[in-house]
């Protein structure tokens, strides 16, 4: 597993998106799942560098800072961060549909569009019926 260094408190960590023994913190907002992304796992840096960086934010020295050009260069990785944490559901509030994901009932199209298949698939089978 990654080797990863807290991005709030510096403390050592297995795994760059879990929570940290020390405070507790679970990178959850796009800029906590950047900076533990790219900053601070051995992906990016060695042992030793790991162990340097740990040092200075337990001192309070490099508090972790994102530039604009970062954040979208790791916009991707965050993404797909937010997918295999599952940051990116749908929100609580909505009301889930029972509708088949290619039927949206509301709208004139979706009711005109499933009575003509419908419609469509009677006269298949009459058809049919017809010919044997």
């Amino acid at each position: 597993m990654t080797q990863a260094v807290c991005w709030k408190c510096g403390e050592p960590k297995r795994g760059a998106f879990t929570r940290c023994a020390r405070c507790q913190s679970l990178p959850r907002t796009d800029d906590e799942l950047a900076l533990s992304l790219a900053f601070i796992t051995d992906h990016y840096y060695a042992p030793a560098d790991l162990a340097e960086i740990t040092a200075r934010l337990r001192a309070g020295k490099i508090p972790p800072r994102l530039t604009p050009a970062l954040k979208e260069y790791l916009a991707p990785g965050v993404a797909e961060a937010k997918r295999m944490l599952g940051l990116d559901a749908p929100s609580p509030s909505r009301e889930p549909s029972l509708a088949p994901p290619h039927f949206e009932p509301r709208t004139p199209g979706g009711m005109l569009g499933l009575a003509a298949g419908m419609a469509a698939a009677a006269l298949a089978v009459a058809l049919a019926a017809w010919w044997t």
